[in-house]
């Protein structure tokens, strides 16, 4: 994830196979957004974009929409 062009630089395909999406399906911070369960966007948004801004790996639970 690019923070600055919210956009993300890769999608591994498994992606597909998980959750039935395209790596093309989503591109951009919203398209991610839009896809989480609403109830989970600003625990998960600020959780990861604090992580990102400290340079940590990190990973996160979070309900999608499928």
């Amino acid at each position: 994830m690019d923070w600055e062009t919210q956009e993300f630089s890769y999608i591994g395909p498994q992606i597909e196979d998980i959750l039935g999406w395209t790596p093309d399906s989503f591109k951009t911070v919203q398209d991610w957004i839009d896809l989480m369960h609403p109830e989970d966007r600003e625990s998960t948004l600020n959780v990861c974009m604090a992580l990102s801004n400290k340079g940590t790996d990190h990973e996160a639970d979070y309900r999608v929409f499928n």
